[in-house]
């Protein structure tokens, strides 16, 4: 585990480079809950968190659920339903794209069993958005009780959401590259196919 307390590892470059290559060999075929638990892994080794979630919204943005976690158990998780209304510290951190953390009244910044499951007394939230758009939060601590978080790791938290939000929105759209290549081919195929029916119906249909 590298330490989060260095001066120099929170205010250079150094952080996203090992961001980068902590993530560099997942590929399209790597599932949703492993990449997104990827970088909640990397977001506790580059800092002093120690429990790490993702929430994010489905498609059509009907509802919000985890979609990845480090330091905890996704089974806990996955059940759990939070929405901006019953989770005011996401909405704030999500409306002014910074860094929230409570400590005080836990228990109102978060759905209540979120907060009991996991024992949690203080809570940080980190937007995961970029370039305007929204994606969703990450939720961290460190195991339970109470910490304060310095400058340098709240402006490093902050950097790796929005670099995490980039990484999500590029694989996506490889995603959704590789399945209309594969949607094309399908296609190609299936008009082989058709030609070559064709062809045979016609060749059966002169030989009557």
């Amino acid at each position: 585990r590298m330490s989060a307390s260095s001066p120099a590892l929170f205010a250079g470059v150094e952080p996203l480079e090992v961001f980068v290559e902590l993530l560099a060999d997942i590929d399209v075929q790597t599932s949703s809950t492993e990449f997104y638990d990827r970088i909640c892994e990397a977001i506790c080794r580059l800092t002093t968190m120690r429990r790490a979630a993702i929430f994010m919204a489905d498609e059509d943005r009907t509802r919000v659920r985890a979609v990845g976690a480090h330091g905890i158990a996704f089974s806990e998780l996955a059940s759990l339903r939070p929405t901006l209304l019953n989770t005011p510290i996401a909405q704030r951190a999500l409306l002014e794209d910074r860094v929230v953390m409570v400590s005080e009244q836990i228990e109102r910044q978060v759905p209540p069993e979120y907060a009991r499951i996991l024992g949690i007394t203080t809570l940080v939230c980190t937007p995961l958005s970029a370039a305007g758009r929204a994606y969703g939060v990450i939720c961290a601590d460190r195991g339970g009780g109470r910490f304060e978080l310095s400058d340098g790791e709240r402006h490093l938290l902050w950097t790796l959401g929005k670099t995490a939000a980039l990484v999500a929105a590029a694989r996506n759209v490889t995603r959704q590259q590789e399945r209309s290549r594969r949607l094309a081919e399908r296609l190609e195929l299936a008009r082989e196919v058709h030609e070559q029916v064709l062809q045979r119906l016609f060749g059966v249909s002169l030989a009557l």
